[in-house]
């Protein structure tokens, strides 16, 4: 995520009123977003007057804004409509902005677009609004979002649902298997998550099953096809560690530096309903996708859509 904005802003007030309850109870902030913006004791405690004018960063005017603008890399629209809206996001993307200045985020993508707005007004009061789930900034492929509160509903009481990633791994992965830990350190935002065989009172369980692909001997790779359980925050990145066989690039969890981690959302079913990214940024550089793909669609029964 990049700093906060330096960009500043007139705000002219109507009444008397301290900063510090201005912030909190016309702007909405919380006593920890307030701290952010490192304002002394004294300045919070100055009351306004009428018509008085002050400056302020755009940032804290803006605080529960998405920012209209958007300068990140391309976003491909795999489907549209009235209920649901399917996207391709890059990897090196994040979900949402942590300020109104950031305008590289796939929310700020859905803003700057006119058929987006109706999602950010799903689950408005969240960061992700209208998002089924989120992806990891490292990973690309598809992202599924609820254009009504009603859908949003339906998929959350639907456990008829799976996701299906492809990832490539350092190491030949030589059989298909379920694989199940327990991880633990998920909420230190961006740290490292752990990963345990063993439960703890702090660790939550996790569940994998992968599929072997494809294999590079020349390179010691493995295309794998992974129907994620949980998802956890990081969780295919680490349990694939700790079966020794760490997603290429990612180098958080011991794989080898490359152009990306090698991780990509491929299908999304959702009851009756799937829907598919075959973009799979750059993994043709090391692999075949197409018979890939097709052994990955054959074993799990899912039409392959090209």
């Amino acid at each position: 995520m990049v700093a906060k904005s330096n960009s500043l802003s007139e705000f002219s007030f109507i009444s008397e009123i301290s900063l510090e309850d201005w912030l909190k109870q016309d702007l909405g902030l919380s006593r920890s977003k307030i701290k952010e913006f490192h304002f002394k004791k004294n300045w919070l405690a100055k009351r306004t007057k009428n018509k008085e004018t002050l400056t302020f960063p755009i940032d804290l005017l803006n605080d529960h804004l998405i920012n209209p603008r958007f300068d990140g890399p391309e976003v491909k629209i795999l489907y549209s409509a009235d209920d649901l809206m399917a996207l391709s996001k890059p990897a090196g993307m994040h979900l949402f902005p942590l300020h109104y200045s950031e305008t590289d985020t796939v929310l700020n993508f859905l803003r700057s677009q006119n058929f987006g707005r109706d999602i950010l007004q799903v689950e408005a009061h969240s960061h992700e609004k209208g998002a089924l789930f989120r992806l990891d900034h490292v990973t690309s492929g598809l992202m599924m979002f609820a254009r009504t509160e009603a859908t949003y509903k339906e998929f959350r009481q639907n456990l008829e649902r799976q996701k299906y990633y492809l990832a490539i791994v350092h190491g030949h992965v030589q059989k298909n298997g379920r694989h199940r830990h327990f991880l633990s350190g998920l909420n230190k935002g961006g740290a490292k998550v752990k990963c345990s065989p063993d439960p703890s009172a702090a660790s939550l369980e996790a569940n994998i099953e992968i599929l072997p692909l494809a294999f590079r001997e020349d390179l010691n790779l493995s295309l794998i096809g992974v129907l994620l359980g949980e998802g956890h925050r990081h969780q295919i990145r680490v349990q694939l560690a700790c079966i020794g066989h760490p997603i290429l690039g990612d180098i958080l969890y011991g794989g080898k530096l490359e152009e990306r981690v090698f991780l990509h959302a491929w299908t999304y079913v959702f009851g009756p309903r799937f829907f598919q990214d075959d973009t799979c940024p750059l993994f043709g550089k090391f692999f075949d996708l197409n018979s890939g793909l097709q052994v990955f669609s054959d074993h799990r029964g899912i039409s392959q859509r090209r």
